[in-house]
């Protein structure tokens, strides 16, 4: 019988109890939990339903951003005084809605751009891409509106043009980022446990794939779920050659977990 995802909440918190992990810098917490997942298999839009928006949580099948969402959930729940499936479910929802208000499919943080933005705004993390000598960029974002194939939600008219508005907003906005290429000149300042965020050349996109700094010796690895992989998996390639060996990337954007709330 296949485990739902409440039990596999439990075996998570089991597995630190057993282990006292509680008690690790959370840096060394958010490794353990992302690395927890390693294996599990990669779904592309895991998260995906059909009729109205509500939350899903599927922690057996992930995306790279379900990923992310799902790691800094647990880490949060578990540093917290109530470690329930009911407190991770709406931490869950509080990172990934704007706001932390569900709201119909546009009020879900599609952009990571304003996935960024908005926990920041909530304490959740801190955007540290400027401080570690990023360079200003700005782009125009339609991909969503632009593929309605691939976001059938946006087929409603009230949310397409919802969508629109937000594009519009976050179009205006520049935002920091480290070419790939400059990468070696800053990589001792990752931390481990940092969101490291790629952006691509693609049209009208910010950002095409997310994960985890871990730092094997003294280079940094990306810890996520990889589609080329098919599983979530920790990169036997350092991050400065995973960027480089991929033509679609520009460079990255780097946000640091608040660990003052943990």
């Amino acid at each position: 019988m296949e485990k739902s995802d409440r039990d596999l909440f439990k075996e998570i918190l089991g597995h630190f109890e057993k282990n006292k992990l509680f008690d690790l810098p959370p840096r060394k917490r958010i490794i353990l939990l992302g690395k927890f997942f390693i294996h599990f298999p990669y779904r592309k839009s895991p998260i995906e339903e059909k009729g109205k928006e509500y939350l899903v949580v599927n922690l057996k099948e992930q995306d790279c951003v379900t990923f992310v969402e799902n790691t800094l959930a647990l880490l949060y729940t578990l540093s917290s005084n109530q470690r329930s499936f009911e407190t991770f479910k709406k931490i869950l929802k509080r990172i990934r809605y704007r706001g932390g208000r569900i709201q119909g499919y546009p009020s879900r943080l599609h952009y990571f751009s304003e996935w960024m933005e908005d926990n920041e705004r909530k304490g959740i993390l801190r955007e540290v891409s400027e401080e570690l000598g990023g360079k200003p960029f700005k782009k125009s974002l339609h991909f969503m509106t632009d593929h309605l194939s691939l976001y059938p939600p946006l087929r409603h008219r009230g949310n397409f043009y919802k969508m629109k508005v937000i594009e519009k907003k976050l179009s205006r906005k520049p935002f920091f980022f480290i070419p790939k290429e400059n990468l070696p000149e800053i990589e001792s300042q990752i931390q481990e446990g940092d969101i490291i965020a790629m952006v691509t050349r693609k049209e009208g996109l910010d950002i095409r794939h997310v994960g985890f700094a871990s730092r094997r010796r003294t280079r940094i690895h990306l810890l996520h779920a990889s589609e080329r992989e098919g599983e979530v998996t920790l990169s036997k390639e350092t991050l400065y050659r995973y960027l480089m060996e991929n033509q679609d990337s520009l460079g990255i954007r780097v946000a640091r977990v608040n660990m003052n709330e943990l």
